[in-house]
């Protein structure tokens, strides 16, 4: 590829897990849309140019992220076409309205009392109530009880699960899959995050062949990552299967694990090369939601961009503007809640909150050393060094060691850096009708309140 054809800075979308929350996201792109395209001239802006390079999603945003990447394929690169389509995912066929009335007279004979919710915390606590007896339509399906076959305790530790197919079956109907692009064909790049249970390792699923192996696949290794401990890949030549869109949505408890085939290096074999050769032997993983180790996978779009480019074009890596989707906003309350919805709602948005800052900061960190060793080594050639001793101390042995296992040179700290030109974060405002279960909240009332407001939040806070 020739350095022309390397793009100065590309833009990046991030987007948070959330379940029903996911409806906010749609607001938010919908709002970024018209803030991003705006014409200063008729010359300003193409209709099919790239609104996002990169969109990395977990969960819910990993869907979102599927069906819009899907669409813009589909579209041949139209984004206004394609966000109305996910638009019409979200208000035509994931949004119903339960018969949620019969449940909620005691909080009817209790509503004047001041510790009592408000009547529109009460609709959305007893719609999830109805969906979580029921099932909410091409989502998910009514909840089966599970029985303890271990303790034998089917009081204390009684639990329910749905099955996800018919949320499956609903992303398939707005989404192609396998989802493969290209950056050459001007394609936008899709990132889903999901997580290797039993290995605790987040895995990053690519839409982009990796220059590398000339192939799509997914590396990792468990979370240790020590030199015997197992590495593996995962092979989708043909693009990000919807299994893997699933995998990174599969909520613990209330969904069933997703199985996913896995090459594995065993433990025996010491070579920390996974092509020297050895033989690898193939299993079926059990994979989780992405939210559990990941859920604003900024970290993952910084590694796999840095990785891509620095293979595809050497040093040349384009900056990023990134836009972070922030779905659980902190609790600015002057005493935390007392009630038990209360309590585990905020347990929710603790869990599940942006914790990037610190990588943030990281990333900026390391760009002013490496800044800095740049400068130092182009001062100590114009004192006399020559290209000899620098070599020799670039050269040498690190103390860090990479991804793949290899111990790392100091040389290898500097290649690839770039730079993060903006951070830009949508915050969905805070909610004083907020409940626990919001994430399985798909009425219609609170999807079409959700949009609203993401739209309204983006053009507020750009």
């Amino acid at each position: 590829m020739a350095v022309k054809d390397v793009p100065k800075i590309q833009r990046a979308l991030v987007l948070q897990g959330g379940g029903a929350l996911g409806a906010y996201e749609v607001g938010v792109i919908r709002a970024l849309y018209e803030k991003l395209t705006e014409k200063v001239d008729e010359n300003d802006y193409e209709e099919n140019e790239p609104l996002f390079d990169l969109i990395a999603g977990t969960s819910i945003g990993a869907i979102n992220g599927a069906i819009l990447v899907s669409q813009v394929l589909k579209n041949n690169g139209n984004w206004g076409k394609s966000i109305e389509k996910l638009e019409e995912f979200w208000k035509a066929h994931l949004s119903s309205d339960p018969n949620y009335k019969s449940l909620w007279d005691p909080w009817s004979r209790e509503k004047h009392n001041p510790t009592a919710a408000s009547e529109e915390a009460a609709r959305r606590y007893y719609s999830v109530q109805s969906y979580f007896m029921t099932g909410a339509p091409n989502i998910f399906t009514t909840p089966t009880a599970i029985n303890d076959e271990r303790f034998y305790d089917n009081y204390f530790n009684k639990w329910y699960r749905s099955d996800y197919t018919p949320l499956k079956e609903s992303i398939e109907k707005y989404a192609d899959f396998p989802i493969a692009t290209d950056f050459d064909k001007k394609q936008p790049r899709l990132l889903v995050i999901s997580v290797d249970v039993l290995d605790a390792a987040t895995v990053t699923f690519d839409s982009y062949k990796k220059p590398e192996y000339g192939r799509r696949e997914s590396r990792y290794r468990n979370y240790n990552e020590k030199a015997e401990d197992q590495k593996f890949i995962i092979e989708y030549d043909k693009g990000i299967s919807i299994d893997y869109v699933m995998a990174s949505a599969s909520v613990p408890e209330f969904y069933d694990y997703t199985k996913i085939k896995v090459q594995k290096k065993s433990h025996n074999q010491n070579n920390n090369d996974i092509d020297s050769g050895c033989e690898l032997e193939t299993s079926v993983n059990y994979f989780w939601d992405g939210a559990i180790l990941s859920n604003t996978p900024l970290r993952e779009l910084i590694q796999t961009h840095r990785d891509y480019w620095k293979d595809v074009q050497g040093m040349q890596v384009p900056d990023l503007e990134i836009y972070i989707v922030d779905l659980w906003p902190s609790n600015k309350a002057n005493s935390p809640p007392l009630d038990r919805n209360g309590i585990k709602d905020l347990q929710d948005t603790i869990q599940y909150s942006n914790k990037t800052s610190y990588d943030e900061k990281v990333a900026k960190i390391i760009t002013d050393y490496v800044n800095l060793s740049q400068k130092l080594i182009e001062l100590a050639k114009k004192k006399g060094a020559n290209l000899k001793e620098v070599e020799e101390i670039l050269d040498g042995v690190a103390t860090s060691i990479s991804r793949s296992g290899r111990q790392r040179q100091y040389k290898d700290l500097l290649e690839g850096r770039f730079k993060i030109t903006r951070f830009i974060r949508i915050q969905r405002s805070e909610d004083p009708d907020s409940i626990w279960g919001k994430i399985a909240d798909f009425t219609s009332v609170t999807i079409n309140i959700l949009m609203e407001q993401g739209y309204r939040d983006t053009l507020n806070q750009m």
